[in-house]
């Protein structure tokens, strides 16, 4: 059986059509405009073309209880949001277009201690803001801050808001 040089270009066209379509409605569906999850790694931050730097965290591990809380990748990143996606195959080969926006992300993943997280309810708080770092998982944490006019910043972990028996990290920022 014979295809027909007409019914490949028409289908071509369809293709086309309908990705061009998916995009531009998942995009859509991604409440456009809204601040993006951050990057899971400074691998895909550095992607995202938003990373900015290392940060140290000071001492790199604490111990929580008898359980050990040590920080893997620490860093800065550009706030970005989703632009539009580009649907090569909808639902599985498709490539997120992000634009920067005002403001940063201070963002940690973790070596271990996530079971103090799960089970002690631990949290993080940069100088007693009022809110902990927001948390996807026990895989990312990340806090906004508006500003780089810092040159050090102390973070709090704790279980409580009267950071009742709290430890201390200071977080630097890489001279590079």
């Amino acid at each position: 059986m014979k295809i027909k040089r007409k019914t490949v270009i028409v289908l071509a066209v369809l293709y086309v059509i309908m990705n061009i379509f998916w995009g531009w409605l998942s995009t859509g569906l991604a409440v456009k405009g809204a601040t993006s999850s951050p990057s899971y790694s400074i691998a895909q931050s550095k992607a995202k073309d938003c990373f900015l730097s290392d940060l140290t965290f000071s001492p790199n591990e604490v111990d929580w209880n008898g359980t050990k809380i040590e920080f893997n990748e620490v860093w800065l990143e550009k706030q970005t949001q989703l632009d539009y996606r580009i649907s090569l195959v909808p639902f599985f080969w498709e490539i997120p277009i992000y634009k920067q926006k005002p403001g940063f992300n201070i963002c940690f993943n973790l070596s271990s201690g996530y079971e103090a997280i799960d089970n002690d309810f631990v949290f993080f708080v940069i100088e007693e803001k009022g809110h902990s770092f927001a948390q996807r998982g026990t895989v990312l944490f990340w806090e906004e801050i508006d500003s780089l006019d810092w040159d050090s910043l102390v973070c709090k972990i704790t279980n409580n808001w009267k950071f009742n028996g709290a430890k201390e990290i200071i977080i630097t920022k890489d001279e590079k």
